[in-house]
């Protein structure tokens, strides 16, 4: 594991495949996206593009505690 978090600015088809991806290869133990819909976040959530989404881009950016 090389990054303890990821923050995808957006997570449609170019941010869900690089969450995907980054999930796969375990090279983050996070993955972490700012959408600006509510739907939006519980369909990356669903396909298991994010660990957690959210429309608050200062909750997706800051450090894990």
């Amino acid at each position: 594991m090389h990054w303890q978090k990821i923050a995808l600015a957006g997570v449609g088809l170019l941010g869900g495949s690089l969450g995907l991806a980054l999930k796969e290869r375990r090279l983050c133990r996070q993955v972490c996206g700012y959408v600006r819909r509510e739907a939006t976040a519980i369909e990356a959530r669903r396909r298991g593009a994010v660990d957690d989404a959210s429309l608050d881009l200062e909750q997706v950016v800051t450090a894990p505690s």
